[in-house]
């Protein structure tokens, strides 16, 4: 690979990164014990995580009777801070918030805020809104986060799901464990925004969280997203033989994924680099597409296809990741050593 490709931008494939710490090399019978084979992934998959606690996006100005102001204490409030408690009381939801606010007689209410892992008091003076007549303190809060995504496998031994290839975060939850639960829907792809140098394209999914869940998330990660799937996400899926790092070599293989509808396509890439890697890392593949009908409709890799899984000598070695920016063509892979014993 050329030096040049080593100092482009990499954009992660997923609107939706926190880091753990790297797991130690182990055997591959040591790790899977008995599992030979998993139901192969390559189905679009739509994601709705959840953080135990809101999360702080915003301070904003409130409209009172002398004029647009923030109110005294949110000085100390920094976008990411995760709010855990208001006098005393825990709040789940924005409606938590209201309501508890509005109740208290007193002219402060007391914030207790996480930053850094650390806990701290803030004392918030809330403000009149003259548009609404209520209390407020002016604080933007979230605790979810939803995107479309690619399913990477189902273990046929536990029915245990592994997906994406890489965390999901956004600007608030990056390098933090916030997004740890949720659930999976059946997705379906409607369109493609084509990439192109020095900018990605694009998978257009939808999903419905009105429809029956096809899995539950358990964990977020740096190898992927994991969880316990039900039948429907892998009951029409084949059975693919297992491979590991040790099997992966230069040269030709495919991905599996679905650039419309719900069902996925075989596309040929090139292995154009194998790291060797003893310990847990998620960049362990270069690899470059090289199927026409691919190239054309997608210009390469594109957001949407973290997680397809990676077929090499007809075992499932690994998924897409990565792709470079000034390159759609060509992007990382993660071996599926780094995704199996989750």
């Amino acid at each position: 690979m050329r030096k040049t490709y080593k100092v482009l931008l990499l954009l992660l494939l997923a609107s939706v990164l926190f880091f753990l710490p790297v797991l130690q090399s182990v055997g591959f019978a040591e790790a899977y014990g008995n599992l030979d084979s998993v139901y192969l992934g390559g189905t679009p998959i739509g994601l709705v995580a959840a953080s135990d606690h809101l999360i702080i996006t915003e301070t904003r100005l409130i409209i009172t009777r002398e004029g647009t102001k923030k109110a005294e204490g949110t000085e100390l409030i920094q976008p990411g801070d995760l709010l855990i408690s208001i006098n005393g009381y825990q709040v789940d939801s924005t409606e938590d918030v209201g309501r508890i606010v509005n109740s208290c007689k007193e002219d402060n209410v007391r914030l207790v805020i996480r930053r850094d892992g650390v806990e701290s008091e803030v004392m918030v003076r809330p403000l009149v809104d003259i548009l609404e007549n209520k209390k407020k303190l002016g604080i933007i809060v979230k605790n979810e986060i939803a995107g479309i995504g690619t399913l990477t496998y189902v273990r046929a031994d536990n029915k245990r799901f592994g997906g994406l290839g890489h965390p999901i975060f956004d600007e608030f939850s990056k390098g933090k464990s916030y997004y740890n639960k949720g659930y999976l829907y059946d997705a379906r792809i409607v369109g493609i925004v084509k990439g192109e140098a020095g900018k990605a394209g694009e998978l257009r999914g939808t999903f419905r969280r009105m429809d029956p869940i096809c899995g539950t998330l358990e964990k977020n990660i740096f190898s992927g997203v994991f969880g316990i799937s039900e039948d429907a996400l892998f009951d029409k899926r084949p059975l693919i033989a297992l491979g590991s790092r040790d099997t992966v070599r230069q040269g030709a293989a495919y991905i599996y994924t679905t650039i419309d509808g719900t069902e996925p396509q075989k596309f040929e890439i090139e292995i154009v680099k194998a790291v060797h890697q003893n310990i847990a890392e998620d960049k362990s593949m270069v690899i470059h597409v090289t199927d026409p009908v691919l190239l054309e409709k997608t210009g390469g890799i594109c957001q949407g296809m973290s997680g397809s899984p990676i077929v090499q000598n007809g075992r499932l070695i690994g998924a897409v990741t990565h792709v470079f920016i000034n390159d759609p063509t060509r992007g990382y892979g993660i071996y599926v050593d780094w995704m199996l014993p989750n």
